[in-house]
């Protein structure tokens, strides 16, 4: 079995040099590692929704998929709240089920946010951020 693609994403103030130094061991060790920016992390004013956000990883994700690779997802910080929703149908056992091939086999939360549907930020902690 070949090893699997690891796609990191980002938290929101950071972009995805911040994942260089384990990218440097697994690399070598043979795994596939894949980094990108979120569109909307950045921007002044703050973007309205996180569609574009989740419409990107979820293309990364595929492009793994599509290459014949199961993948291995790493949201960091606030990188896990679109992440949880970009993911929706990928894993391997939803694409079996459809007749497709490959697919997300783990997620591996740093720090991230994992948030129920329909759920924010905010609404966990009771309001903007203190900061």
């Amino acid at each position: 079995m070949s090893k699997p693609s690891i796609v990191f994403c980002h938290g929101a103030w950071h972009g995805p040099r911040f994942f260089d130094k384990v990218i440097a061991i697994l690399e070598p060790l043979g795994y596939r590692c894949v980094t990108f920016s979120f569109p909307g992390t950045g921007n002044v004013p703050a973007v309205e929704s996180l569609d574009e956000d989740i419409a990107a990883i979820r293309a990364v994700v595929l492009k793994e998929i599509d290459a014949s690779f199961d993948v291995v997802v790493s949201p960091h910080s606030w990188g896990g709240v679109p992440t949880c929703s970009a993911l929706d149908g990928l894993s391997i056992a939803e694409r079996r089920r459809d007749g497709k091939p490959g697919g997300v086999m783990k997620l591996a939360f740093v720090s991230a946010f994992v948030l129920p549907e329909e759920t924010s930020v905010e609404d966990i902690i009771g309001g903007a951020p203190p900061f």
